[in-house]
């Protein structure tokens, strides 16, 4: 057909954008016409065609026809004639509504998993980022209240704080059924989306819609994440863990479930998932770089997420594991050695550099100031010193290296985009002729004393 030739055969992508916004905005000044005889183009393809429709649905039809046959064909220029369908979905409400009324969602979501309406797309690199957007933006239109729970027996769900903000608190539909049994039950397209959409934005948004008050999808996304973060490829983590982050700051009635898998792994009978602490202590010896970014992102969750800091500072075994992790941290970048540079800018970075060991890069230098920043306070500390002499002592010290950790941020943060995690120029000090110290210099004792403290391994 013509709409093959010029959206998926044309090799000109202008001719084929081109085309594409004509389609769009043929049928959204369409929408209102009256009822019209189907194209003969429609009678090829198994499609419901409403006697109502008009010329806006057989425009939308016609080109939804393609993925019966040439979509399979020319699957190289996939993501403009997916990226119709969301150009048209940004239109408004009414837009959604008739897409959804089409089925658009359960037959781009068929597409992705190979399962039809026609046949597996054989160009292997296609570019379903596009498809993934659409699917997104119509699944977060339908209600889902149907499938959510309170954690708190007796009381109802809360509402979906992350709904369509263009909708205005009014859902188009409940959810299809076909969409949901897609999405909710088989957890395939869950699977794909993660893996091949992970740095989207819409990718996130529909994980949080879907995961909000519903424990059984909570558990899905969080059994997907950690086994992703255990084993890809390290210059490949930062997504996941992102991802895994936004899913924990989630303010629902079961962010605490979610956090405890996440720190404390998933129990499986025949697969289970390792928490982050675990990967942490599995990587530490010959992936370095996953144990850094693993640290580097539950430095962001205690920051940001209050129920997380309360929970680390509420259970002996997280403080032991946090404490160990950090100390860790802390003596891989003491160590230093052949394979690593000095604190400067030619460090590479751990998070999209090949290799395994740790760099010490200035972001590596910040995450670990705000790691011992965040390290909870142990009992045990008032005895190091023994009696009100030792306690007075410990903390004395402990007040002076607070004061240096602060005036070195404040120092650091003067650097413009210093001052965060992930940005930053070395510590310095007055006097010191402008030379970076070491972060570990500041929290040695500190880091010492928490070690004694420690008496029971866990």
């Amino acid at each position: 057909t013509r709409f093959s030739e010029y959206l998926l055969e044309c090799p000109s992508a202008e001719v084929r954008q081109a085309v594409s916004k004509l389609i769009v905005f043929c049928a959204h000044f369409a929408s209102s016409d009256p009822a019209c005889p189907t194209p003969s183009c429609l009678s090829n393809v198994p499609v419901e065609v409403s006697p109502t429709s008009g010329l806006s649905d057989h425009l939308l039809l016609a080109v939804l026809a393609l993925l019966w046959v040439e979509v399979s064909e020319h699957g190289r220029h996939l993501s403009q004639y997916f990226n119709l369908f969301a150009i048209y979905a940004s239109l408004g409400t009414a837009e959604k509504t008739q897409l959804l009324k089409l089925n658009v969602a359960n037959l781009l979501m068929s597409v992705a998993l190979d399962d039809g309406p026609g046949p597996p797309i054989k160009y292997q690199y296609a570019e379903l980022g596009k498809l993934y957007q659409v699917v997104s933006t119509l699944v977060r239109c339908c209600d889902v209240s149907a499938l959510a729970q309170s954690s708190t027996e007796g009381q109802p769900p809360l509402a979906n704080q992350y709904m369509d903000p263009a909708l205005n608190h009014t859902y188009i539909m409940p959810i299809q059924p076909a969409v949901s049994d897609l999405l909710f039950n088989r957890y395939g397209y869950l699977k794909k989306l993660i893996e091949e959409a992970n740095q989207g934005e819409d990718t996130r948004r529909l994980l949080q819609f879907c995961c909000w008050e519903n424990p059984q999808f909570s558990h899905a996304v969080l059994y997907e994440l950690l086994w992703q973060i255990a084993f890809a490829y390290t210059y490949e983590l930062r997504p996941y863990l992102d991802l895994l982050l936004h899913m924990l700051c989630m303010e629902d009635s079961w962010q605490t479930h979610r956090i405890h898998k996440a720190l404390k792994g998933i129990p499986d009978d025949h697969s289970s998932r390792d928490g982050l602490f675990e990967t942490i202590q599995r990587s530490k010896n010959h992936y370095q770089k996953r144990a850094y970014q693993c640290i580097k992102m539950l430095v962001a969750l205690f920051s940001q997420c209050p129920q997380a800091r309360s929970m680390l500072e509420g259970a002996g075994d997280l403080k032991r594991k946090w404490t160990w992790s950090v100390e860790w941290l802390h003596d891989e970048l003491e160590r230093g050695g052949g394979h690593r540079a000095p604190y400067a800018s030619t460090a590479g970075s751990n998070e999209t550099a090949n290799g395994y060991f740790l760099e010490r890069s200035h972001s590596a230098r910040l995450t670990l100031e705000k790691a011992c920043e965040l390290m909870p306070d142990e009992d045990g500390e008032e005895g190091v010193g023994g009696g009100a002499e030792g306690v007075a002592t410990v903390a004395g010290a402990d007040l002076e290296e607070r004061k240096e950790f602060s005036a070195g941020r404040t120092l650091a943060r003067q650097g413009g985009s210093a001052g965060s995690i992930t940005h930053g120029v070395p510590v310095q000090r007055e006097g010191s002729g402008g030379a970076a110290v070491s972060p570990t210099q500041q929290n040695k004792q500190r880091m010492r004393r928490r070690r004694d403290a420690i008496t029971e391994p866990e």
